[in-house]
């Protein structure tokens, strides 16, 4: 994962495509593997809110508030996919392709996921680029 923006600060939905999608897009299209290019800075942001009020261990906080999980997956944006994904998805466009989405990430699934992966929340030290 790359994050291409500066710290604390969030995408910039209204911005050009040519600056979101940067020189790579031709790149990105032509790649014969799906990809996605996906916003998580709505999940910092309620990593960060959970933190400030004093949760350190995501898997004891999932567990007590599995809702939580629901609202982890509704805040990541998929900003783009490529080709290979919506022939994957069987997807017309862009726009049928996050119309069929909304069951892509399944409560459970997203819960494994997190719970397997928070592990360290508390206690990784964090820098500029880290992701919570």
């Amino acid at each position: 994962m790359l994050d291409i923006l500066p710290p604390g600060s969030a995408a910039n939905h209204n911005a050009p495509n040519h600056i979101l999608l940067r020189d790579d897009s031709e790149m990105f299209e032509l790649v014969p593997v799906s990809l996605w290019l996906e916003d998580f800075s709505g999940v910092r942001m309620l990593f960060d809110a959970w933190r400030a009020d004093g949760v350190t261990d995501l898997r004891a906080h999932f567990a007590a508030h599995p809702e939580l999980v629901a609202a982890c997956a509704h805040s990541i944006c998929i900003i783009k996919v490529n080709r290979r994904t919506l022939e994957q998805f069987e997807a017309a466009d862009f726009d049928a392709l996050l119309t069929a989405s909304l069951g892509l990430c399944s409560t459970t699934t997203c819960s494994r996921r997190i719970s397997k992966n928070s592990a360290s929340y508390g206690t990784a030290k964090r820098s500029s680029r880290a992701r919570p």
